[in-house]
């Protein structure tokens, strides 16, 4: 009896292998099923960009055209294209579509962007402008790296966050391409989130206009202005007295939106971060003209 169980557990030992080499080939199945559906989705989503364009313009997407909206909401579903998903998804919530899955798909990309642990990648004088000296902080770093301060070649770093530098250096990465990251690609998600002008957003704009990436930081406050809440009013002119760059002058161009004379005066006093005023001059003119459709296309 016993010798008789010991050779069916044998026997069933045997077969597992087999069992398991059987898998194996299933699931490479399922990932190659899996990437040419994608492919045939994608290859739909521009069949359907392709008609989108030779029978619609931008303008009857804005408008609300019907035909055009489903071409749109079609494309969201296919495409696998984060700048195509999120922009789409925000001009939807502009026409009044209140379906969760575009709302949740900005939320979604815009938190990549605060996750992201990338330190901010420029130095700042007292005003907040952009540092041009050499400082204590970049001889030091120099000094670690075996660099000359005087070299021309690291000129353009003496504007560098000694800690964005260590970072990228620890990490072997390109400075160029952190610092390109740093002001374009990390905070992309928050265009189309702070466009959308959706009220659901307030919580996260503030979030981000607490960012330490200044870009996503400017950007939450013009979305913060296009939601017109006067709740943002005091945390703008907090937050803006107290960053440096391209934030504080962020926060200033978006008080400007705001007709409440606390923010006219805080726009004016941020905007000390520009060496030339003349550029606020033409913002502030263009946001009595245009009112918060100068803040964004759509």
């Amino acid at each position: 009896m016993i010798l008789t169980q010991w050779c069916r557990c044998l026997a069933l030992t045997n077969r597992l292998p087999a069992v398991a080499l059987l898998v194996i080939p299933f699931t490479g199945i399922h990932n190659a099923l899996d990437v040419n559906s994608q492919k045939a989705n994608e290859k739909k989503a521009q069949e359907l960009t392709q008609l989108f364009n030779s029978k619609y313009k931008f303008e009857d997407l804005l408008r609300g055209d019907p035909g055009a909206v489903s071409l749109d909401k079609q494309i969201f579903a296919l495409t696998d294209e984060a700048k195509i998903k999120r922009r789409i998804a925000s001009i939807l919530i502009t026409l009044g579509i209140k379906d969760r899955v575009y709302f949740n798909y900005l939320v979604q990309e815009a938190r990549k962007g605060l996750e992201n642990e990338m330190p901010w990648p420029s130095a700042y004088d007292e005003r907040g402008r952009l540092n041009k000296d050499i400082t204590p902080a970049f001889i030091a770093w120099c000094k670690e790296q075996g660099i000359d301060p005087n070299d021309p070649h690291y000129a353009s770093y003496r504007a560098a966050n000694p800690i964005w530098l260590k970072w990228c250096m620890k990490r072997h990465l390109n400075l160029n391409n952190s610092r390109y990251a740093a002001y374009y690609e990390i905070p992309d998600g928050w265009y189309d989130l702070a466009a959308a002008r959706d009220p659901r957003a307030y919580d996260l704009l503030i979030e981000g206009l607490h960012s330490h990436n200044l870009m996503i930081a400017a950007t939450a406050a013009k979305g913060l202005a296009r939601l017109q809440d006067p709740r943002a009013i005091d945390e703008l002119i907090a937050t803006g007295r107290r960053v440096p760059g391209e934030a504080r002058y962020g926060i200033a161009e978006a008080l400007l939106y705001f007709s409440d004379p606390k923010a006219q005066a805080a726009a004016e006093e941020l905007s000390d971060v520009l060496e030339d005023k003349k550029l606020f001059g033409y913002k502030r003119a263009e946001a009595k003209a245009k009112g918060v459709k100068g803040l964004f296309p759509y």
